[in-house]
């Protein structure tokens, strides 16, 4: 993650300054309070988000747990190629359709099915993967 520079905060605060004044002509001072108040928790807000998520999530990836276990880290590493077959795939049906067929006004549906079919092919091959390596753990002996 990013952190912006003080530079870009400084210039930030001046076009808040700058439309904060040009506010003020048009809202009358209850909503300018209430406004005030809600960047505040805004802002609260996020900083209790970063303080707290984010050793959290160095945490988690250090001692290698949820998304960060090796078995997850290795499945999207299979996934990553895949996807990007999934989608040029896509787009050559799309465009060979599109264009043999002239149906232009009709092809632009598979865009929002795409999507839906790739992520049901995710979650199956998942459960799949994730039951293989369920079976090949090794069972303690009493």
């Amino acid at each position: 993650m990013k952190v912006p520079s003080t530079g870009g905060l400084f210039i930030l605060g001046l076009t808040n300054a700058a439309a904060w004044d040009f506010l003020s002509e048009i809202l009358d001072e209850r909503v300018q309070t209430f406004l005030s108040l809600s960047l505040v928790l805004t802002g609260i807000g996020v900083y209790l988000i970063i303080t707290v998520a984010m050793p959290h999530g160095a945490q988690k990836k250090l001692l290698q747990e949820g998304d960060f276990t090796v078995t997850n880290k290795y499945f999207k590493s299979e996934m990553a190629g895949n996807a990007g077959i999934n989608w040029r795939s896509i787009v050559a049906i799309y465009l060979s359709y599109s264009f043999l067929t002239m149906n232009w006004e009709r092809s632009w549906i598979i865009w929002p099915v795409a999507p839906i079919l790739f992520a049901i092919l995710l979650i199956a091959l998942e459960l799949v993967f994730k039951k293989d390596d369920a079976d090949s753990t090794p069972k303690i002996q009493e």
